[in-house]
């Protein structure tokens, strides 16, 4: 196993979080499924669904084991260690367990009632049991939000957005990352470039945050921060709505040179949504 468990990457998406090896890779990222690779072999997968009516978990494990089956791979019951059950006392925990060409995968299924949602964790090419790493694992994972902010941590960010925010969606390209939000009918977008020496060699952090603002004023710059704002009102107000622009635009850029990263936030809609959310969510939003 890489590393202690307390130095494990954190991740957090779509409600949920838990902990993973550091050289754990995401290597496919849906809005409720994550797959995961070890040194390009296939690590850890999890995908979730908010439950309506009645849990079945032997219907949704019939599902997979359909989708098995043209393979040959045959769903077997795996009796889970008492340890592992104990991790979440509030949870329902059904264990699986299937073999491909002498190599393991052990999964769980979990729901909470409390937030009727099913999640089904695999673990690919481990000992059949895969106790100890489901252990740690679970020892870290949340399915809900319990103060009013829900945690989104992937690759080399994290931040901090309250519950009500929706993906709506994301790209993670090299050099560049963007997380759209919904929020109350207001755009929340996240941005992360790298390498900030390199981009911004021959400009300013201003100039290059000028095309994310929407023609937004500069209000305040620094060497390394930048701010920009707009609210438009009265007859210009509904001219911006007819052309389906923002009437109020809000960007926060800042440069972490240790870190040679560019982060980002930004809110964009019909109205004012106040400055402080976009504050508070700047100030969660950090670079690994």
């Amino acid at each position: 196993m890489a590393g202690s468990p307390e130095r494990w990457q954190k991740i957090g998406w779509g409600g949920i979080s838990f902990r993973l090896p550091p050289d754990w890779h995401p290597t496919l990222i849906f809005d409720s499924y994550l797959f995961f690779e070890q040194q390009g072999q296939p690590a850890f997968a999890i995908k979730w669904q908010r439950i309506q009516g009645h849990f079945s978990p032997e219907r949704i494990l019939k599902k997979l084991h359909q989708s098995l089956k043209p393979a040959g791979h045959l769903i077997e019951k795996w009796e889970l260690p008492q340890n592992i059950k104990e991790l979440l006392p509030a949870h329902s925990m059904t264990g699986f367990q299937w073999q491909e060409n002498h190599k393991g995968c052990c999964g769980i299924l979990l729901y909470c009632p409390d937030c009727r949602q099913a999640t089904l964790l695999q673990l690919y090419g481990t000992e059949r049991t895969g106790s100890r790493t489901f252990e740690n694992i679970l020892a870290s994972f949340a399915d809900h939000a319990d103060d009013g902010d829900q945690l989104w941590s992937m690759y080399d960010i994290k931040a901090s957005l309250p519950v009500q925010a929706r993906l709506t969606s994301h790209e993670f390209l090299v050099g560049r990352f963007t997380l759209t939000f919904d929020y109350k009918g207001t755009a929340l977008t996240l941005y992360r470039f790298k390498p900030a020496a390199a981009i911004l060699s021959g400009q300013t952090l201003s100039d290059f945050g000028g095309p994310l603002a929407e023609s937004a004023p500069c209000t305040m710059h620094g060497t390394n921060k930048a701010t920009w704002s707009r609210t438009v009102g009265g007859a210009k107000k509904l001219m911006t709505m007819l052309q389906r622009k923002p009437a109020w635009i809000r960007l926060q850029l800042w440069q972490i040179p240790e870190k040679n990263v560019i982060l980002g936030v930004k809110g964009a809609g019909k109205r004012p949504l106040g400055e402080e959310i976009i504050t508070s969510i700047a100030k969660s939003f950090t670079a690994l």
